[in-house]
């Protein structure tokens, strides 16, 4: 079963990128993956306030970012041209209806995710470092002359902690990374993934999609990986619906979320 899971995180890290290729809905003329990734590239291009090299009027580091997000759908579809990639991306996903499907459960990721963001910050104000020294006293050992041990020495250790000033709720002199909502936006995504898993109306969806992946790739994977006794295992048959979700669920636990979000919700108000 082990191997079984490689397969579908291998499968499920490359749906964004199949979805272009069999996510379509609707189209009496199939088109080429060239045609598909460029007509996305126009869609992108032509949305409202678009430029072409992206420059921010009041945020420099907007210009940064814009043109990084720019240049990486420019790379992307490059990288979904080249015929090998091509050629792996229709092998691993043959089914369209198995795309399809994850491609809706990631949008629903998705737009948790975007959710939690926008109630969620990722930075916040803090302290600025001070170095802070304390005196300790260093236990010499003894040596070999005649005047016995050493004395003890004074020495100061310094470190850098952070002053006790009150930071900002904004404007802010240093920024560092609100680990709190991270760690907050992180298991709430996880247990969003756990309830759709164990969404009872999606499990024969999820089982199937699952259960194709795999069947369609277990020799590319053995090839990959040399693990002959995988492949063995998968020819005399993949695992019930039951027994797949019964070994899932003993490799995850329950998700514990924080308690409360009275940190959170006073910063972002």
């Amino acid at each position: 079963m082990k191997g079984i899971y490689i397969g579908v995180a291998i499968a499920l890290v490359l749906i964004v990128l199949l979805y272009v290729v069999f996510g379509r809905k609707g189209s009496s003329k199939p088109e080429s993956v060239e045609d598909e990734l460029m007509r996305i590239k126009d869609k992108i291009r032509n949305a409202e306030g678009y430029r072409e090299y992206y420059r921010s009027d009041d945020n420099n580091g907007l210009t940064v970012g814009g043109t990084i997000l720019e240049q990486g759908i420019d790379v992307l579809v490059e990288i979904l041209k080249q015929p090998l990639v091509k050629e792996f991306t229709q092998k691993v996903i043959q089914n369209k209806e198995d795309a399809v499907f994850i491609a809706e459960q990631i949008e629903i990721m998705g737009k948790e995710f975007v959710s939690l963001l926008k109630d969620n910050q990722i930075l916040k104000c803090g302290s600025p470092l001070v170095k802070k020294c304390e005196q300790s006293e260093s236990v010499q050992q003894e040596n070999a002359s005649e005047n016995g041990p050493s004395p003890n020495k004074i020495v100061e250790i310094c470190r850098y902690v952070q002053d006790e000033s009150e930071p900002p709720l904004d404007n802010c002199k240093v920024y560092r990374t609100h680990k709190e909502n991270i760690k907050y936006i992180s298991d709430t995504l996880r247990k969003k993934a756990l309830d759709i898993i164990n969404d009872d109306t999606k499990r024969p969806e999820i089982y199937t999609t699952f259960k194709n992946i795999t069947m369609s790739n277990y020799q590319m994977l053995h090839y990959a990986t040399g693990n002959e006794e995988f492949a063995k295992k998968l020819e005399e048959g993949f695992p019930t619906e039951e027994e797949f979700f019964t070994q899932f669920n003993n490799m995850n636990g329950k998700v514990k979320l924080p308690a409360a979000k009275s940190v959170v919700e006073e910063e972002t108000a």
